[in-house]
Parts: C-alpha cells; structure tokens; sequence
C-alpha cells in the first residue's frame, strides 16, 4: 500500500507509521510481533528528509527490539535481530550493529544505559570495539534524565508481559536505569524499587528473586567516592549470572 504513494505523501505516511508500529511489538499475537517488526524496518526506507524526527521514530525502536531479542517465539526474535541490525545501521552506530549481528544480546542493554547516558569513551583498550560511540542522538534524548524516564516508560509494560524472559529482561534494564536515576532523582528511584518489588510474586522464581536482588542491588549503600557505571554493570551481570546459573533460573 506504501508502495501506491509518492514522493512527499510516501515520506510522510512511512514516518507516521514507523512511529506506531513499535506499540505493537508487545502484542499477545506471535503473528502481530512478526509483522509490525518487519514492516518497521520496511518503512525506514521510504522516508525521505525528516532526518531528526526518523531519527526519534529510530532510537524510540532500540530497547522494545532488544527486549524482544529474547522472544519465546523464534521468528519473532530473529525478526527483532534483523531489525534492530537494521537501525543500528541506519544510525551509523557501529557498536550496537556489532552486538546485534553477534548476538551478543546481553551487553546491549548496558550499551544503550552506557551511551545514552553516560556519554564518553569507551572502557579503554581491549578485545572488541568500546562500547559507548558518539551518536548522533535526538534532542530529546541529548539530556540524561529525559532519555533514563523514556527509557523507564518503555521497559515497565514489559514488567508485565506474558513472556518469563521478556519479563526478566526488563528486570535487568530497569535495574540499569534505576541506579543512573538514584543519581539525580531520589524519588523516581525508590519508585522503581517500589515496583521492582511488585514483582516478588511473580509465578516465575527466576523473575521474582532477580527483582529482589536487584532492589538490594539499588538500595545498598554507596562507598563516598562516586559509584562508576562500570562497577554497576560488572555487579549486577554477577548477581544476574548466579541467577541464571541457579536451577531456579534455568
């Protein structure tokens, strides 16, 4: 149907669409995932000019895409690695493209945390490009804390999903932004942990004890001098890692 469009009214129908489609990408249908996932993707290509609002539409797409990396349906998980190769491309922003392509599906919630806001150089010299790029970012997001409350609203509906690892994923990343909030708003943390700890009777033990460790994780007192983002990230995958290692969590 795009196709039946032309110039200017193709551009501007696409980018409408590609801006609701990811409100699909949690439907209970394994079939609607599919779909919206691969039309996303389709409908970058038709837009033309509106650089920095497709660039929002973009960015907007990374986290409910990596979530969804972790599908229980396979199609509609290789569909999310497709797509989300797709705009990590289309952003120029090779770190992620690289993660997405080798499926290395657990650094890249700690990437978009790391890049997005905590902007800098990578983790210095090792094995394997940095992690955090400069990216050209939507003004929106250019601001920390807008981009940890976009983040925020984006991952808490998953908290809900019917999907076990759907529901630990969002887990793991709330936990990221949470303590990058406990930073510059006390409240909007302890809010996080408030909900956090809603999911301690989750009929899933490996969902609901990764929440409690986490909470504990967020609440544990700081040493004076500043808490790094990379003793975070290194303390959360140990704790998330027995977890998962755990026969309640396999």
């Amino acid at each position: 149907m795009l196709q039946l469009l032309e110039g200017r009214t193709l551009s501007l129908a696409a980018l409408e669409l590609a801006g609701k489609l990811p409100a699909l990408f949690g439907d209970d249908s394994s079939t609607v995932r599919l779909l919206s996932i691969r039309l996303f993707l389709d409908t970058l290509g038709f837009v033309e000019g509106s650089q920095e609002k497709l660039q929002q539409v973009a960015h907007r797409s990374l986290l409910p895409l990596s979530f969804h990396l972790h599908d229980q349906d396979e199609s509609v998980a290789e569909a999310s690695r497709e797509a989300l190769l797709g705009v990590a491309r289309f952003l120029r922003w090779r770190q992620l493209a690289h993660l997405a392509e080798t499926l290395q599906s657990w650094k890249i919630g700690e990437c978009l945390v790391r890049t997005v806001l905590h902007p800098g150089p990578g983790p210095g010299p090792g094995p394997g490009p940095p992690c955090a790029e400069p990216v050209p970012f939507p003004l929106q997001l250019a601001r920390r804390s807008s981009a940890a409350e976009e983040y925020l609203a984006q991952s808490l509906p998953y908290l809900q999903s019917l999907q076990e690892p759907l529901r630990r994923e969002a887990v793991r990343f709330t936990g990221l932004v949470g303590r990058h909030l406990l930073d510059q708003h006390q409240s909007k943390s302890q809010d996080i942990c408030q909900v956090l700890r809603g999911l301690a009777n989750d009929p899933c033990e490996s969902v609901s004890s990764l929440a409690i460790q986490t909470v504990q994780i967020l609440q544990a007192p700081r040493p004076r001098s500043r808490f790094s983002f990379r003793q975070l990230c290194s303390r959360l995958q140990k704790a998330w890692r027995r977890r998962r290692s755990s026969p309640a969590g396999s």
